[in-house]
């Protein structure tokens, strides 16, 4: 049976720290575009190239309604 486990870190140095340390125990990295440090698209692209892990980059749009 797989058990699946979430890490979370506050920015994308943390993450790239993890990864380095640990990156055999993961299969993939769900980050948001606004993060700390660098956005989603450049750790996106260190990932990509020194690590064979799949990234998700998402980002929300808040709409705000005037009532």
């Amino acid at each position: 049976m797989r058990t699946d486990r979430v890490v979370t870190v506050k920015n994308a140095k943390d993450a790239l720290c993890i990864l380095q340390i640990r990156a055999d125990k993961f299969d993939l990295v769900v980050t948001d575009v606004h993060i700390p440090e660098m956005n989603g698209f450049e750790l996106q692209r260190v990932i990509d190239k020194e690590f064979d892990i799949s990234v998700v980059c998402e980002f929300l749009i808040l709409y705000v309604l005037k009532k």
